[in-house]
Order: structure tokens, then sequence, then C-alpha cells
């Protein structure tokens, strides 16, 4: 816990947080002179923050679930109706419910590149369009608040919640332990298994695609690295990496191989199969377009092939990997 802590969480969080202060100070500045090379700007700033949240999302647990950090953040698609409303209202409550979808990466993805067909038309919607005020300020907005969510977060690994979490050793419901393990898997099934690959595609509920539905779906040809980037964040973790000197330290891999976890059949190591299998789910990423939107329509079969790699990582890990290590699922 101390390793995951210290070497992988927060050092992650640090990095995150250089990317979304270069994203603050790129709309501060697009805000102040909306112009064409600030728009620019301020697209690869919030890139760049979007490709870094991939490597820190996985974390909902601790006062990141406490606070419901990922709803904040990244909940797609976006309503577009309600983003235009709330810049209508300067008021609304951004923390209910309801605004979960007006709000995040998503959001910020419709005001900077889905406003409007063409980047001139869109600089026009905040220079001269008679809502030019409230639609920057909307923008602002959202980046504030999300810097404020992240300053909490950050804060509390490095005071008593830090070792709280360390502390509470075990493997019984509600342990830091269980908890961790809980949240990291319902990451991998629930927002990268489903919610980048199987809702689109159509896979995990054998139904039509679904292509407004990807992530960064304005800015059309980000949605596979976003993917990649999670998928492989949660392979580093799952191997225990340390985040940016890619270490190898304690976790879920040398945790199996202390039990000495096996596969029941072939008495492989149960890490080494998940490890294998994580690698062939990441194989099938090649098969994918930079625009998810764009290729889904067309040819499907590549986003379900490696959906269902992917629900064999799930498998290894809900099922058997848990039970190896007495831990109970609390999420359905």
């Amino acid at each position: 816990l101390t390793h995951i802590v210290d070497n992988i969480v927060f050092p992650a969080y640090q990095s995150y947080q250089v990317q979304l202060d270069q994203l603050s100070a790129s709309a501060d500045s697009f805000a102040s002179s909306p112009e064409p090379e600030r728009l620019i700007t301020l697209r690869n700033a919030w890139q760049n923050a979007y490709i870094a949240w991939q490597k820190v999302e996985l974390f909902d647990f601790a006062k990141a679930e406490n606070i419901g950090l990922r709803f904040y953040t990244n909940l797609y698609p976006v309503s577009e109706a309600k983003v235009n409303a709330n810049i209508q209202n300067p008021s609304a409550n951004l923390a209910l419910p309801a605004n979960y979808d007006a709000q995040g990466y998503p959001a910020l993805d419709f005001l900077i590149n889905g406003l409007a067909p063409t980047d001139a038309e869109i600089l026009n919607l905040y220079t001269t369009d008679a809502d030019a005020a409230k639609r920057k300020a909307y923008l602002l907005r959202l980046i504030s608040d999300h810097k404020s969510l992240i300053q909490t977060v950050r804060n509390s690994w490095t005071g008593t919640d830090r070792s709280e979490f360390i502390n509470s050793t075990g493997t019984s419901i509600g342990s830091s332990f269980s908890d961790m393990t809980n949240a990291y898997i319902k990451n991998y099934e629930r927002y990268i298994r489903s919610g980048k690959i199987g809702i689109p595609s159509g896979a995990l509920m054998d139904t039509e695609v679904l292509p407004t539905k990807v992530e960064a779906f304005y800015k059309k040809d980000l949605s596979k690295l976003l993917a990649q980037t999670a998928h492989q964040a949660s392979a580093d973790f799952f191997q225990g990496i340390s985040f940016g000197t890619q270490t190898l330290g304690p976790g879920f891999k040398t945790y199996l191989d202390a039990i000495n976890a096996v596969d029941a059949g072939s008495g492989q190591k149960l890490s080494e199969i998940i490890t294998a299998q994580f690698n062939a789910a990441n194989t099938r990423f090649d098969g994918l377009d930079n625009n998810f939107s764009e290729q889904l329509p067309v040819d499907a079969q590549p986003f379900k092939d490696l959906f269902f790699e992917m629900q064999k990582v799930v498998k290894y890990m809900k099922v058997d990997m848990t039970s190896a290590m007495s831990i109970t699922i609390t999420y359905t």
C-alpha cells in the first residue's frame, strides 16, 4: 500500500497537475483574447491533460471516490443542451448529478471543438456572439472547478488520509486493499472495456453501433489514444510499475506470486496468465483507427475483437484473482 501511494498514485497526480495547470493557463489566455493561435494552444493543452487523466482515472478510491471525481471529470457523451443551458445560467449548480454530463473533458471537447463546423465560426462564438462572455466564463469555470477537485485529492495523499489508507491492512470489505481492488477492476470493466469499447461498438449488449458515444467525440482522432493510454495504465498498475520510472515494485502480480496463485487447469501462474491477456488485448488496438466514430459504422468487428479479449482480462481479475486473494467484489 505504501508503494502504491508513494510511487504510483501520488506521482501520477503530480504529473497530471502539470498538464492541468497548462490547460488552465491556455484557457485564461484564450479567454482574454480568442485568437486562432490561442485556440490551437488551448486544444493541445486540453488533449495533453485528457491523456494524462487516463493515467489517474483508475485511482477511483479513497478521496477520489468519496468526492465523485470521475463523474465531474469524464462522463460522456456530453449533453449539449445542458452545457448551453448552463452557459445562460452562471449560477447553475454543477455539483448536482444532473450536471455530470455538462462538465469535465467531454464538455470542454464540445466547447473548443464542437460548437460549430469551422474554427472561424467557433471563434465568432467567443468574440462577436451575444453570449461570448458567458461562454468564456463557463469554459473557465469548468477548468477551475476541476482544479479544485484535483487539489483536494492531491492533498489527501499527503495528510492523514494517506496514513489511514496505508494502515488499513487486511482484505476484508472496507479495507484499503479491498476498496482499491474493487475500484481498479471496476474501472477496467465498466469504464475501459464497456465505456470506451463495448458500448460504442455494440459489443456489450449486442446492439447496433453507437458512434456518438465514443470518448472525445468532437476531436474525432483522439479516441484510440485515450483508450490505449487507459488500458496501459491498468496493465502497469497490475505489475506494480512505479509512475514515471518504470521501476517494478509490489503490486497485484507480486501478491499473486507470493500466495502461489495458479490456474487450476494448467498449473500456470495466474499472474502470468493475466499479464499475457493484457498483452493480447493490447495487440487488438492495432485494428482500430484513430477516429472511432468514423470507423465504427463501417467496420465494428475490430472493436468487438478487442472487447472480447478485454472481457477475458475481466474474468481473470474479477473472478480468479479476487478469489485467490480472498477479496469480495462489492460493486455490481
